[in-house]
């Protein structure tokens, strides 16, 4: 793990839980705009040799047609978390944009979900 990953759960981990639990009620979402974030609240039991598994990764999440979002009970927030990452997977290359038929039904999924809360 890295010094900004170690900092981060140790740190902001508990800031951010402060902050979203005077804002907005345990059952909003949360919008995770980096695969990195995800691998710093991901709850430590689900991890795979202190790593991220592959069933958490973008393409596989964006491709699910259940359970794309990363459940309350997998994090260390709490509260259901839904990936919607920027730029470019570094491993495949792929584009994460959720523009015209690239990814649009993820993207319809979590527009769903955010009309309902």
């Amino acid at each position: 793990m890295t010094i900004k990953k170690d900092v981060a759960k140790e740190f902001w981990i508990q800031e951010l839980n402060t902050e979203l639990d005077s804002l907005f009620g345990k059952d909003i979402p949360v919008l995770l705009t980096s695969q990195l974030l995800l691998d710093v609240l991901l709850n430590d039991d689900l991890l795979e040799n202190g790593k991220r598994p592959a069933r958490f990764d973008a393409m596989e999440l964006y491709t699910r047609k259940k359970d794309f979002t990363i459940s309350s009970e997998q994090n260390k927030l709490g509260r259901p978390l839904i990936a919607v990452y920027r730029g470019r997977n570094p491993k495949t290359g792929q584009s994460y944009m959720f523009l015209k038929d690239q990814h649009s039904e993820y993207a319809n999924r979590i527009k769903l979900i955010l009309k309902t809360n």
